[in-house]
């Protein structure tokens, strides 16, 4: 692990790590409709004992379904959600396979200028439009120089709470359906994510990272929508933003992977979700036997694609540009599994609540021919969704 100066402003004073240690899970695959209720009895476990807490389990569940399904009408998002999850069956009947996966289609199109937004939502910006732009010429010198190939620059937006943290999560589900979506509650803050990048995959010893870089609005009709689609799928800059981060992480899995089974898989893939195009593409490795997750996740955290190129002199640029700390933002959730499994993703797209406030961060990577214009609006772009969000919570 790197040791970097710490200069930028922790105004949130948020933990920097949390760690749950779980011996039941309720998993559920949205695919098959199946759920599973898996339980070990803890960590000094045995069979006798996983049954009993499996029981426990299946009795809570029992109980807190009852209780949502009472406190909220089915006619509000959270009672359906509960409604929906019923009570636990004992059966182990196969559900029938659902062949259908996720179609993400274009949401309308809304005004995303800053005055507009914070007449609209009353929220603040770590910068202004103007210190924005001058942020991203700076780093445009910075590489003019030859310090870095890519740094991604970010600004934070913060507003009030507009409604409860569940409802506002259930709404960013509805408007943003994302692969990696998450939500955490805990005391001092919750986390509302709906991102769509993997960070780090680990089964059966194969690993896989597949990196976001390159981005388009959607279009208003289809065939804007198709023209922006092939904008992006053609674009130079765009091409060479994502190779720059794609080499950088076959580097850092490089680190801890078997010699030579590092490779990349997919290039410049096109995926749609419903306010923005993305370019992405996916590298794997395999990780020898006296290494494990946690080495892997020492060797690439942070990820590439949110801090730039050469990674460590990028994070420097962007502990002396950003006014404030990133904290959960642009970290990673997910979780390791005790057969030496883990999956994580890229903390992006997500609403931290604290104190009463929504924060969540948008930017993009910077490199030597960025228009500082066309990086303040593609922060905008990233923030659709957010915005909406936050926007239908305000009239519940």
């Amino acid at each position: 692990m790197e040791k970097l100066p710490h200069t930028t402003v922790d105004d949130l004073g948020l933990p920097d790590l949390y760690v749950g240690l779980y011996d039941w899970v309720l998993a559920h695959d949205h695919l098959t409709r199946r759920t599973w209720l898996v339980a070990d009895g803890g960590p000094e476990g045995d069979l006798r004992q996983a049954r009993e807490r499996l029981a426990w389990a299946v009795s809570r569940i029992d109980q807190r379904s009852a209780e949502y399904t009472a406190q909220f009408s089915t006619t509000t998002r959270s009672g359906a959600f509960a409604a929906s999850l019923g009570t636990v069956s004992r059966s182990h009947r196969r559900a029938p396979v659902v062949q259908t996966s996720p179609v993400f289609t274009p949401v309308a199109e809304i005004d995303l200028s800053v005055e507009s937004a914070s007449q609209s939502l009353s929220w603040h910006a770590s910068f202004s439009r103007a210190a924005y732009l001058g942020a991203v010429q700076k780093v445009k010198e910075y590489i003019a120089a030859g310090d870095a190939y890519q740094v991604n620059l970010t600004q934070r937006f913060d507003i009030p709470l507009p409604c409860d943290t569940w409802e506002l999560y259930c709404i960013l589900r509805k408007i943003n359906p994302a692969p990696f979506a998450a939500y955490l509650h805990y005391p001092e803050l919750q986390v509302l994510s709906a991102s769509p990048e993997q960070f780090l995959k680990v089964e059966n010893r194969k690993v896989e990272t597949r990196p976001i870089k390159g981005t388009r609005p959607r279009g208003a009709t289809s065939l804007l929508d198709r023209e922006l689609a092939q904008e992006l799928k053609g674009s130079t800059k765009d091409r060479a933003e994502n190779v720059m981060i794609v080499d950088l992480l076959r580097n850092d899995l490089g680190r801890v992977c078997e010699i030579g089974s590092v490779g990349v898989t997919e290039l410049f893939e096109l995926e749609q979700y419903p306010t923005v195009h993305h370019l992405v593409s996916t590298v794997i490795g395999r990780l020898p036997e006296e290494t494990d997750a946690v080495d892997l996740l020492r060797a690439c955290f942070p990820g590439g694609s949110i801090t730039g190129a050469p990674k460590i002199r990028a994070m420097e640029i962007i502990d002396e540009l950003e006014p404030t700390e990133r904290g959960v933002y642009c970290g990673a959730i997910g979780y390791l599994g005790h057969n030496g499994c883990m999956n994580t993703s890229i903390v992006i797209r997500t609403m931290v609540v604290h104190d009463g406030r929504v924060y969540f961060q948008v930017g993009g990577g910077i490199v030597a021919d960025s228009d500082p214009e066309c990086e303040y609006q593609e922060t905008l772009d990233k923030a659709k969704a957010l915005v909406m969000a936050l926007q239908e919570a305000r009239e519940i």
